[in-house]
């Protein structure tokens, strides 16, 4: 026992206050608990990292399909230019 301003405080009794990291356990429930709980947050940043790649893939190919259909539209409009007067004759600058 420790006497801290006026107070008794209970030292061989601290397991409390020692983090789950450096703690010794003592029953082999609690290192199955752990184990589970582990394993459940693996799975769930598995599963997040698996959802965050699918869903780059897909912004890539959305991304890759505008710009294919930008291109063919470049392209059927330079086709089509010599039909119209440049907006610069039109409008006195040329």
């Amino acid at each position: 026992m420790a006497s801290r301003s006026g107070r008794t405080v209970d030292v061989t009794n601290r397991k409390g206050h020692i983090k789950h990291l450096f703690a010794q356990v003592d029953n082999e429930d609690e290192v199955g608990e752990r184990s589970d709980v582990s394993k459940e947050l693996m799975n769930k940043l598995q599963i997040e990292h698996d959802v965050d790649a699918s869903l780059r893939g897909v912004m890539r190919d959305l991304h890759d399909a505008r710009m294919k259909q930008l291109r063919e539209l470049q392209k059927d409009i330079a086709a089509d230019n010599w039909r119209y007067t440049p907006i610069e004759k039109l409008i006195g600058l040329q």
